[in-house]
């Protein structure tokens, strides 16, 4: 009867043991997916980029920008909206440039000429529209000066 009793005990005590074991591996479980959630989270979020866009009217002179966007044709549609918003003309306004993680300028010559870059930074942004706008100005070539430029906040 002992030997009975305590085969008993000892099955009662594996059974005992196996939720607790069953629980174990479901913490587990959860703390290891948790991590791997967060880590895949955080990489996911350092791959994103922003963008920023300049549309502008040639007509008017007047200007829409997007800045810090999630795609490229949502940057470019926000500042086409925006320069519309400014001259009530939807017609008026032409896309100038966008960038991803960096600046874009836009400079006018005195002829109305204009160009659109992209830099890494404002300075390198505002040179590369000046050289853009200086092949479209001609003669005026070096009346292109910089009047906007925009950065996004990832650069």
């Amino acid at each position: 009867m002992n030997a009975v009793r305590r085969r008993q005990d000892f099955e009662m005590g594996q059974a005992a043991e196996k939720p607790r074991r069953g629980l174990r591996c479901f913490v587990s479980s959860v703390a290891i997916g948790a991590i791997l959630l967060t880590s895949a989270s955080m990489a996911l979020r350092a791959q994103q980029h922003n963008f920023a866009a300049i549309a502008f009217s040639p007509k008017t002179g007047k200007m829409g920008i997007a800045q810090d966007n999630a795609s490229q044709a949502e940057a470019e549609a926000v500042a086409l909206s925006n320069c519309q918003a400014e001259t009530g003309q939807p017609s008026d306004c032409v896309k100038g440039g966008w960038t991803r993680d960096g600046c874009v300028a836009i400079a006018i010559a005195e002829n109305r000429a204009w160009g659109a870059n992209f830099g890494n930074d404002r300075n390198a942004a505002n040179q590369n529209a000046i050289a853009m706008c200086a092949k479209y100005a001609g003669a005026d070539a070096a009346s292109c000066k910089p009047v906007r430029v925009v950065c996004t906040a990832r650069r």
